[in-house]
């Protein structure tokens, strides 16, 4: 019982210690910015195989797309171990989807359209 004590007086006092300094700056935003986002983890893949974005009828960009329409934020999901990708297009699933590489590609392209990005790792591929 006496140990359980200590041990609550000394997280008391470090908690109390952490009270006196002052907040971490904000690593993604400011306190009053509201955060609009999307997950376009998919977007590299749909083009790759010939899927295309439009707006009034011409073909856009789609990071542009959402930027244009007010998201701030993009959502990214990286996965774990995403050879299901391959094993989906068959002989010719050469390319990984929601690997490094493919995440990389698509943080290149939000960051091109001056987007936030969330990365989200996946531990779990099903």
């Amino acid at each position: 019982m006496k140990t359980i004590l200590q041990v609550a007086l000394w997280v008391g006092l470090f908690g109390i210690a952490a009270c006196k300094e002052d907040p971490p700056e904000p690593l993604v935003n400011e306190p009053d910015d509201f955060l609009f986002g999307a997950d376009l983890s998919y977007v590299n893949q749909v083009l790759d195989y010939g899927g295309t974005f439009k707006v009034s009828g011409a073909v856009t960009n789609p990071y542009k797309i959402f930027k244009d329409n007010g998201t701030n934020l993009v959502r990214l999901r990286l996965w774990h171990n995403p050879v299901w990708t391959k094993e989906v297009y068959g002989e010719d699933g050469t390319q990984l989807y929601n690997d490094m590489l493919d995440v990389a590609r698509a943080i290149e392209a939000s960051k091109e359209q001056q987007l936030k990005v969330l990365l989200d790792f996946h531990f779990s591929d099903t």
